[in-house]
């Protein structure tokens, strides 16, 4: 993830997506999530995930919960390295 490491924080604070892929790594595709307070708190809970095999394909947003659950996209084998 070259030249992104110091900005990661930033952009998952920024982001108000239930699912924002950002980096569709072959491997370890960086993702940032915004759960609802579904959570235990009372404001929404903004992560960053890196997770292995991938399964969602370069640029992929799901805006809420919903929308993802609806998402019958298939992983297409093409990612970002």
């Amino acid at each position: 993830m070259k030249g992104i490491a110091k900005v990661i924080e930033s952009l998952a604070e920024r982001n108000d997506d239930f699912r924002l892929l950002l980096y569709p790594a072959r491997n370890h595709p960086l993702v940032f999530m915004v759960l609802k307070p579904i959570n235990t708190g009372s404001t929404p809970l903004k992560l960053q995930a890196l997770y292995s095999p991938p399964n969602h394909g370069d640029g992929v947003v799901h805006l809420t919960r919903a929308d993802a659950e609806a998402d019958t996209e298939q992983l297409d084998g093409r990612t970002s390295e």
